[in-house]
Formats: C-alpha cells, structure tokens, sequence
C-alpha cells in the first residue's frame, strides 16, 4: 500500500529518495522549482543532464539523474505541457506522473516527493492541474511506499488533500459494489478512529464477524483516510 501525503514545504530539502524537477525539453534550468533544484543540487546536476540527455525529454516522458547535493538520491526530471488547451494537454499531464513512477520502480525508490507539476511552471490553474495529480498518482501501480506532494502554500495543499480524500472515498465504494456483487451481502462500510488517530475506514464481513468468538475481531481489509501519514491509496 502505497501512502499519499500533501505537506507545505521545499522540495529541495525533503529526505526522500527521489524528488521530481520541472522542467523544460531542453532540460535547461528555467525558473522556479526547476531553477530550485538545480542551484541545491550544485554544477554536477546540469553536467549530467547534459550527458544523460543530449537531445532532452519529450512533452509526457521522464528520466533521472543522481541528486548532486541534494539529500535525495535521485532527481526524476519531467517535462509537462503548457496550459490546459485540450484533452491531449490532460493526457500529457498525467504520463508525467505515471513516467516518474515507471522510472521510481526501476531505481528500487520507496520515496518520492512530486511538486504540483503544472501550476505556476507550465501556466495551469490549480483546479485543472492538482485533479490530475491526484487521480493519477493514486491510480497508478507503483511499489513506491511514499509519496509526497509539496506545496508552495496551504492553498494548494488544501486542494491537493481534499482531491485526494474525495477519490479515495469514490474508490473505497468501487469497492464495496464489487464486494456486493460478487455475493458479500454482509459487507459494511464503518468509520472510526485509527490507532494512531485520524480517520480509517474499513470494510468488514458482518455476517462473518457473527461466527467469531467475542474477543476476535475480522478485518476483510482497512482503509485509511485522514491518518497522520496522509491519505492511502485505496
């Protein structure tokens, strides 16, 4: 399970394993995070930019290099669309997230932190990129333990945290309508508070609990939402 978490922060400081960089075609530092991550990371970074990726990155596609002095190991560059002008800018948009996901898998990665790819670099309102965000990390497979979204500000990671909440509730009932027809007519769905406080969701087999003795309890699988860590995928 992977966990999913939105924090205000500097991206360049994060102990992750990975963190991700916006950047352009050329791969040339610009402006913003990308001209962030590359003055902490020191001259090295763009020296192996410049090795790795003669020709840059596609619109969509990704690459890494190491981290230089960063405290991540590695940088994830992707290169995401200008604006929101049709459904293909969409679809770019999120092969940048499911890209650096593919490319965290092959480097063995259990952490990573993304920007808001989109917002403020590439033109796009919050409420068009950080949807987009949020649906695709959360839908795409990935053996990643953790994934952070930085924020420029509360604003933003309010929208990102309420995106999230709202498709993991949609997904937990997917879910349950699953359960449901493949003959679990027993299922609920019940909330209460987590061991570590925060919110959680399970999804438990009624009937079956009825055949257990009183001091044992059957969880058919738990889902948490609101926990200290963020939200987990679901």
């Amino acid at each position: 399970m992977t966990a999913i978490s939105a924090v205000v922060g500097d991206i360049t400081t994060q102990d992750v394993d990975a963190i991700v960089n916006p950047t352009n075609t050329e791969m040339r530092p610009g402006g913003g995070v990308d001209r962030a991550i590359h003055d902490a990371a020191g001259p090295g970074l763009l020296e192996e930019v410049r090795s790795r990726f003669p020709t840059g990155l596609a619109v969509g596609d990704a690459g890494w290099t190491h981290g230089g002095r960063l405290a991540a190991r590695y940088v994830i560059h992707t290169v995401g669309p200008l604006q929101p002008t049709s459904k293909k800018s969409e679809q770019l948009l999120a092969s940048c997230y499911r890209r650096c996901l593919q490319i965290a898998d092959e480097l063995g990665i259990q952490t990573i932190a993304f920007p808001v790819i989109g917002v403020w670099s590439y033109g796009w309102p919050g409420n068009k990129a950080i949807p987009i965000e949020a649906r695709t990390l959360m839908e795409s497979p990935s053996s990643v333990s953790r994934i952070m979204i930085i924020a420029s500000d509360e604003v933003i990671r309010d929208q990102v945290l309420a995106c999230l909440i709202n498709k993991a509730w949609l997904r937990l009932l997917q879910g349950v309508r699953v359960l449901h027809e493949r003959g679990f007519e027993g299922v609920r769905v019940w909330a209460g508070f987590g061991p570590v406080g925060g919110w959680r969701i399970q999804i438990t087999d009624v009937d079956y609990m009825k055949k257990l003795p009183d001091s044992e309890i059957y969880i058919a699988r738990e889902y948490r939402l609101f926990t200290n860590e963020g939200v987990a995928r679901v």
